[in-house]
């Protein structure tokens, strides 16, 4: 995931400060740009066009009316992949990473998801620690998933966090017994 960190000092204040909405084929460009910026292996446009095509959430995150950031998840049987999410390199180090996870964990949530999954590059210690504070847990690894340059492959680590509710197990009991 290209959720990365830069030095930048200047946190968000409001959320008046950016929006988040659904994206449209007309921001392709825009999120190119971006995917060029931060993934060594950037999807093509046309991953985004199928996966909106598959019913999947895709969204952007604006800022004066410029693309700041954007992410992919699907959910289907109860569980929600979040496949692609990206803060502009500009825009890195201000918590925006955060707060687009954070709403897109609300959105699995709100689809009645019990668990997120997601795979996270081995060398990303930036995005893994995102990853950690929210509450997603290492699950796994799948060997030489990232194509990496001179043809080599790195591991991707899998998280994955539970969305049921408190009184799941509780719930579950009482049905039981």
């Amino acid at each position: 995931m290209g959720v990365e960190s830069t030095n930048s000092s200047e946190k968000i204040n409001t959320m008046s400060d950016f929006h988040i909405r659904q994206m449209e084929l007309s921001d392709l460009d825009a999120i190119q740009a971006i995917e060029q910026q931060v993934y060594p292996f950037p999807w093509a446009s046309q991953i985004f066009i199928d996966s909106m095509e598959a019913g999947s959430l895709l969204v952007v995150m604006e800022r004066q009316q410029r693309i700041i950031g954007y992410a992919v998840q699907s959910t289907a049987a109860g569980e929600s992949q979040l496949l692609n999410i990206a803060i502009a390199p500009s825009e890195q180090g201000r918590g925006l990473g955060r707060v687009l996870l954070q709403w897109l964990i609300e959105q699995a949530r709100n689809a009645n998801s019990e668990m997120i999954f997601l795979e996270v590059r081995f060398s990303n210690q930036t995005a893994q620690s995102l990853y950690e504070s929210m509450g997603f847990n290492e699950i796994g690894m799948r060997k030489a998933y990232y194509r990496v340059q001179g043809g080599k492959r790195e591991d991707a680590l899998v998280y994955a966090l539970q969305l049921l509710s408190d009184d799941y197990f509780g719930s579950v009991s009482e049905t039981i017994g």
